[in-house]
């Protein structure tokens, strides 16, 4: 996947004579997904109700204040597994660490098979 931060976005946008900040970007970011919540939680309880799942986490550098620029966040992913679902479900969850009880956490209620790499 291409990385395109809010910092490349914003130089991009300077050369086209476009005046947006990244805080204006991030404001916009913040604001859709507040509006998307209620479908990404439908789609949560949906994910819950499968028979299979697969789920999976990756690295991820977050720029924040107060931490530092070395240290790993993650984004887990869950997907309905098999081939019963006509519509299959992709869910990305941000986490600032990998412990278990964020998968456990997010997994609440669901009691089918999950498939991981084990790791």
């Amino acid at each position: 996947m291409d990385s395109l931060p809010l910092y490349r976005q914003e130089t991009i946008f300077k050369r086209l004579s476009i005046d947006l900040s990244r805080a204006t970007l991030s404001n916009w970011m913040l604001k859709v997904a507040e509006l998307l919540m209620p479908f990404y939680d439908r789609l949560h309880e949906l994910l819950i109700l499968q028979k299979i799942l697969q789920a999976d986490e990756t690295t991820l550098n977050v720029i924040q204040d107060g931490r530092e620029t070395k240290s790993k966040s993650y984004m887990w992913l869950y997907h309905s597994g098999g081939h019963e679902s006509e519509h299959p479900i992709v869910l990305y969850e941000y986490q600032a660490t990998r412990a278990g009880a964020h998968a456990a956490n997010f997994l609440q209620g669901f009691s089918g098979h999950l498939q991981v790499d084990g790791y």
